[in-house]
């Protein structure tokens, strides 16, 4: 298996963790770069070959000191979970929080898909910055799409057939039969011929999860990582004498059938 990664810091780190894992990757640097970071068993099973120690070292050092450093506190543990949850709604309106200070605007909403985030929970108390590249661990942007209110309303269907996603504060979906039964963003329907400003990632964005009715949406890519952000909050957050958070809010149920 092999991943794409736009800088060596980040292709260094997660071949550590891969190294130390025992797993097998390949990591490439760049798309445009043919440099090839090559992590395999037989190197995670010689750790006392002295080139290895010599090349994993330094940045194993650096490593450790960048990804302990505590940035944050939650104060509970947050769960991953459908529909609707405590890490997932903070997720959500970390990310849109971070957007509508990054950008100046008023964006409407903020969503992520599911799979992206990669830990059952976020545990209370400390949070460094190796808990988040776990929650978060791919090199995926923050793009805001614009879409018209019938785009918007596909991708609350998407949502609803997958039994629901991280979706931000305001919006209220209910599922029936893997169907919107009802959506509302503020306490009002969405408007089809209404332009919603949106904020996710680039791979749903891309078309990924099954969203391909996004590929050709208008968007701006923000060329910030979604992990960047989620960091960037959670150091704001501390800054502000605030620790993370979240409770369920019915933002998103399931109706019986």
């Amino acid at each position: 298996m092999s991943y794409l990664y736009k800088d060596i810091r980040t292709a260094i780190i997660l071949g550590l963790l891969t190294v130390f894992s025992g797993c097998s990757r390949v990591y490439h640097i760049a798309k445009e770069d043919p440099q090839t970071i090559r992590i395999n068993e037989k190197i995670a099973a010689s750790p006392s070959d002295s080139e290895v120690e010599s090349l994993i070292a330094p940045y194993k050092a650096q490593l450790d000191q960048q990804m302990s450093q505590v940035i944050g506190q939650c104060a509970m543990e947050l769960l991953k979970e459908k529909p609707e949850s405590t890490l997932g709604n903070w997720v959500a309106d970390a990310i849109l929080d971070y957007a509508i200070r990054y950008t100046g605007k008023d964006l409407d909403l903020a969503m992520s898909n599911y799979g992206g985030l990669r830990i059952p929970s976020l545990p209370a108390g400390d949070i460094n910055k190796g808990k988040i590249y776990e929650l978060m661990p791919f090199d995926n942007y923050l793009v805001v799409l614009s879409l018209k209110g019938d785009v918007l309303m596909r991708l609350f269907e998407r949502i609803a057939d997958y039994g629901g996603w991280p979706i931000s504060r305001g919006v209220q979906l209910s599922i029936r039969d893997s169907l919107v039964h009802e959506v509302t963003l503020h306490g009002l329907p969405i408007d089809n011929q209404k332009i919603y400003t949106i904020v996710i990632s680039d791979y749903v964005a891309n078309g990924g999860d099954r969203c391909d009715f996004l590929e050709d949406q208008p968007r701006e890519n923000l060329e910030v990582y979604f992990r960047d952000a989620l960091i960037d909050q959670v150091m704001w957050l501390e800054k502000n004498g605030k620790q993370i958070e979240a409770t369920i809010e019915g933002r998103t149920i399931v109706l019986e059938e």
